[in-house]
């Protein structure tokens, strides 16, 4: 059975919150993988709490979706023990801060009508590959599904172009002050999956998929033209978007 849509809600916020913690706690010292798990059950008890509906867990899915999410972290910690700390970021107040989970607000000028319109993201992650100077850039985005995630999707992203144009966006204008590249090296997802067991594997688990992409200047094009139909088609009321 697939889980109900409000306790995938949940499983995702606990999710990202651990792996938020994670990588900015390797600034000084590196969360411990029982460490790791203690902030997921707090944010899992978080956000079932301050739920404004009661979340409608199905029969026994509630205990099962806890222990794929431990199941899950204790893999990412396992594959990432050897991460260096992420890019730091001057944030809007002018903080240098770590470049976990932040906020941006960039201009996107459509290619064709030069018509500039701002818009508002957070990425999760932008990190080195290797603690070396040189070494390659990444700009993450977490995903927490039950369905796979094909590098077709992930090829036709319009997501994952938009991170990309906004990191480029930010590291011209400064925001990143130790990085010496002009744009990234690849964007990707990193895909926790939630499976349920089945007659051979008879526990619920999960599967990590480490998805990376790099972004063509026609992949910022294609973005950008979407980006300006979608503006276009809000401000003349074709359709409007669901807040």
């Amino acid at each position: 059975d697939r889980f109900s849509p409000s306790s995938a809600l949940v499983f995702g916020s606990a999710i990202h919150k651990a792996l938020e913690e994670y990588h900015k706690s390797i600034i000084k010292e590196r969360l411990t993988s029982r460490r790791l798990m203690d902030v997921f059950e707090e944010a899992w008890e978080t956000a079932i709490e301050t739920s404004k509906k009661e979340i409608a867990f199905k029969n026994k899915e509630r205990d099962n979706l806890f222990e794929i999410g431990l199941d899950i972290l204790a893999k990412y910690h396992k594959d990432n023990i050897h991460m260096p700390a992420p890019c730091m970021f001057i944030d809007a107040q002018g903080e240098l801060v770590p470049a976990v989970e932040i906020d941006f607000m960039i201009e996107i000028e459509h290619p064709i009508t030069k018509i500039s319109k701002p818009i508002n993201g957070k990425i999760d992650l932008i990190t080195p590959l290797t603690a070396s100077k040189t070494s390659e850039i990444l700009v993450i985005d977490h995903k927490t599904s039950s369905e796979d995630y094909t590098q077709f999707k992930v090829n036709n992203a319009v997501q994952l172009s938009l991170y990309a144009y906004a990191f480029r966006k930010l590291l011209s204008a400064g925001r990143f002050p130790y990085v010496t590249k002009k744009k990234e090296d690849a964007v990707g997802y990193n895909v926790f999956k939630k499976m349920s067991a089945t007659k051979s594997q008879p526990d619920n688990y999960g599967e990590i998929r480490y998805i990376r992409k790099q972004i063509t200047d026609t992949d910022i094009y294609h973005m950008t033209c979407i980006y300006g139909m979608m503006d276009m088609a809000v401000t003349n009321k074709i359709f409007m978007p669901n807040y």
